[in-house]
């Protein structure tokens, strides 16, 4: 019976009903809790499922009832990574690797560990391990070539990556990684050629989507620009990164009050995000109809400064980084209004402080006096 259960709960398991095969593994396990596997099921269909803390427990057990095998440990250590245990999953990773050095999962294992704790040199010598366990495994010669990436050793990145495409011309990431490639070297035909392919071949990859409305938006591509900022959208209507991008097209070609609609939706889902708040507040026509529209669009923009300094508190950034990229906006367009803008300017710069005065207090330091010179 226990096995006939066994075998409906990977059926479960098999077709994606993840919570009727952990119910049935549940069962089975009721009556026979020393089974290692069963557990180590179990714990695999909880971690697909994100029951995480559900998924450690229950794959403890199977190394508690059947010992450290391999594959127990492998699971144990996606566990820890996705729980951000990045030391434990590091460890059980390492066990993988010595106590199968000629498996490939435990090598990749380990570099993206690694990756993610800032160790992109050891990230290497662990992805060349698993290609050179099995030099057709295509992931890993992409996970090579974003070590390379991240070592800004550009030209070994690019290898690799196209060594991925040479095992699989369809491979949307590798095709990805080159596309950014190109389009830092300005190289946008290339880039253009990659980022369209990644998208053929991954219809879903909403940041290839993206790239190629950024390609064409420095190419002055605006329609184009437009239809792939667009389905980015529709690919992932939550993506506020794609929905940002389009507001920040709107803008541009002077589409202000689509834009506006479109920053003060982004705000609506996400209201900490200060990019699509200063967009909502502070985005100004190009051209104005007559002097009335000019007035009203500087009191419109006077009471704009007014709610971000009342909604400054949100805006919280862990890193200066962080916080200079999404404070970046340029108001260019006050100069066309022909009046004075100082006390506007003023505002934004006493916005701008209390944004920046916790993640990058450096800059608020008095400059030290020159020696001389």
């Amino acid at each position: 019976m226990s096995e006939q259960r066994i075998e409906e709960a990977r059926a479960h398991h098999s077709r994606g009903d993840l919570a009727r095969a952990i119910s049935t593994y549940d069962e089975v396990l009721a009556g026979n809790p020393g089974l290692a596997d069963v557990w180590h099921l179990k714990a695999l269909a909880e971690h697909q499922s994100g029951r995480l803390g559900e998924a450690q427990a229950s794959v403890a057990r199977a190394i508690a009832a059947g010992g450290e095998k391999p594959s127990f440990l492998l699971l144990e250590a996606g566990v820890l990574h996705d729980r951000r245990d990045l030391a434990g999953a590091e460890e059980r990773y390492a066990r993988v690797v010595a106590a199968r050095p000629e498996w490939v999962a435990g090598h990749m294992g380990l570099g993206s560990v690694r990756m993610d704790q800032g160790r992109a040199a050891e990230a290497v010598e662990n992805f060349r391990a698993a290609v050179t366990a099995d030099a057709t495994h295509v992931r890993g010669w992409n996970n090579l070539g974003m070590a390379f990436l991240v070592l800004n050793r550009i030209e070994e990145a690019m290898r690799a990556f196209n060594y991925a495409l040479s095992l699989d011309a369809g491979y949307a990431m590798a095709h990805f990684n080159l596309a950014r490639i190109y389009k830092l070297r300005a190289d946008d035909k290339h880039a253009l050629e990659h980022a369209q392919a990644a998208v053929r071949t991954d219809p879903v990859h909403t940041e290839a989507r993206l790239l190629v409305g950024d390609i064409l938006r420095r190419k002055r591509d605006v329609n184009g620009a437009f239809q792939a900022y667009r389905a980015a959208i529709n690919s992932a209507p939550g993506h506020l990164k794609a929905r940002i991008a389009l507001a920040e097209l709107l803008a541009e070609t002077g589409h202000r009050e689509g834009a506006r609609l479109q920053y003060r939706a982004i705000s609506e889902v996400d209201p900490s995000s200060l990019m699509a708040a200063l967009g909502a507040n502070l985005v100004l026509p190009q051209i104005y109809a007559s002097v009335e529209h000019l007035e009203e669009s500087r009191r419109e923009y006077a009471l704009g400064l007014e709610r971000l300094h009342e909604a400054a508190p949100r805006f919280r950034f862990a890193t200066a980084e962080a916080a200079l990229r999404e404070i970046r906006w340029a108001n260019f367009y006050l100069a066309y209004q022909g009046r004075n803008d100082l006390e506007l300017q003023k505002g934004f710069g006493a916005f701008q402080r209390r944004v920046l005065a916790e993640p990058a207090a450096e800059f608020f330091q008095p400059r030290r006096a020159r020696s001389g010179g």
